[in-house]
């Protein structure tokens, strides 16, 4: 089973607090639709559908796929996509080698390796033409969201609990993909944008989650971990309720099999 913290809480209110913006997803679609080719394409993790939306109808025959009801229904309400629910981590609703392209945008560290991979692979055939295709989103070192990120990290680790490491989870994928004869698709940014928010703003977003940095821990854990990373913000900053900016990209990269 997953041990990922539960999105149904968040469907409601995730493309307000984390959504990407209207003109980055256009490109985003693009970039994808152009390494997809035409090839039918299973998103893992298809959320609310930002995305998935604008691949529906594209060079790709597409499926969303999603482990939350209430992320697929706020999908729904956006497209007529055909969407499965799905765990990553159970065995896949698609017979082996009939998928073209796996694409997981922001989800793909949620999934336990040992579960994830060897279904990607056997979806995939693995055959030439086939890939693997992650999207990332990165936010500049400096910005005030990264520290106040960094913050809450290791506010996690202070109580033992250690957050899910993105980029070398898509590192060790990617290197089980390149094991069984596929070559890496360097990393590009499909997007970049300028963010804008304050730290009260991602304080409140982290509250309103079920779990922090993708890991399922007790609401008294949380609220000890974002009392601290506001204490902190409040010593750092002049106002909690002030504007900041910083810019963000959308990195798209992955794997594929010559």
């Amino acid at each position: 089973m997953n041990r990922s913290p539960s999105f149904d809480a968040q469907a409601a209110a995730f493309d307000r607090r984390a959504g990407l913006p209207a003109g980055s997803q256009r490109r985003i679609a693009q970039a994808i639709q152009q390494a997809a080719g035409r090839l039918p394409l299973v998103e893992l993790g298809a959320g609310t559908g930002s995305l998935g939306s604008r691949l529906v109808g594209a060079l790709a025959p597409y499926v969303g796929c999603d482990l939350s009801l209430a992320m697929l229904a706020s999908f729904r309400r956006r497209s007529r996509a055909p969407l499965v629910l799905a765990d990553g981590e159970a065995p896949w609703p698609f017979a082996a080698s009939t998928v073209g392209t796996v694409f997981a945008s922001r989800s793909l560290h949620l999934m336990r390796r040992r579960a994830l991979v060897p279904e990607i692979l056997r979806v995939l055939g693995p055959r030439p033409g086939c890939a693997l295709l992650v999207g990332r989103v990165v936010r500049s070192q400096g910005s005030p969201i990264a520290r106040l990120r960094r913050r809450m990290h290791g506010s996690l680790r202070h109580l033992g609990l250690e957050p899910r490491a993105p980029k070398a989870h898509l590192a060790a994928v990617l290197k089980q993909c390149c094991d069984s004869g596929a070559r890496v698709i360097e990393p590009s940014v499909a997007a970049a944008w300028t963010s804008r928010g304050t730290a009260a703003e991602a304080l409140a977003a982290w509250r309103s989650k079920n779990g922090l940095a993708g890991r399922a821990i007790t609401p008294e854990q949380q609220r000890q971990v974002l009392a601290e990373v506001e204490t902190w913000a409040a010593a750092e900053w002049p106002s909690l309720e002030a504007e900041m900016e910083w810019q963000t990209e959308y990195i798209l990269q992955g794997a594929a099999w010559p």
